[in-house]
C-alpha cells in the first residue's frame, strides 16, 4: 500500500476556490428576467402578431402574467418555461391524437 499524505487545509482551500469560480460562471451565464409587454412578447418570443397571441396563447388559463397597475406584463423566463413544458415530440403528438380519438369513441 502506498501512503499518501494530503494537506486537508490546502485541499479545502483549493476546492472552495474552484467551486466559487464555477458558481460565479453559472450566475454570469444566467439570463436576467425582464417583464415584456404584449407587443414585445409577440415579436421577441413568439415571432408573431399580437393578435395571434390573443387568439391562440392568452386563452390558456395557465399562461403566466403579472398585473402592473391595470396592464399585464409577461416574465420572459416564466413564458419560456411555459413553452418548454408544453412542447410535444412527434411521438407525443401522435399519442395525444390517439388519446383524443379514443376519448371521442368512448363518449
Amino acid at each position: 500500500m502506498i501512503g499518501i499524505q494530503i494537506d486537508e487545509e490546502k485541499l479545502l482551500v483549493s476546492l472552495s476556490g474552484q467551486i466559487e469560480n464555477m458558481f460565479k460562471q453559472l450566475l454570469a451565464a444566467q439570463k436576467p428576467d425582464e417583464l415584456l409587454t404584449r407587443e414585445r412578447l409577440a415579436s421577441e418570443v413568439f415571432h408573431c402578431a399580437p393578435s395571434t397571441l390573443d387568439k391562440h396563447v392568452f386563452c390558456n388559463n395557465d399562461f403566466p402574467f403579472i398585473e402592473v397597475g391595470e396592464k399585464r406584463k409577461y416574465s420572459r423566463l416564466a413564458v419560456e418555461d411555459w413553452i418548454r413544458r408544453r412542447q410535444l415530440t412527434e411521438r407525443g403528438m401522435y399519442q395525444w391524437e390517439e388519446f383524443k380519438k379514443k376519448g371521442a369513441r368512448n363518449k
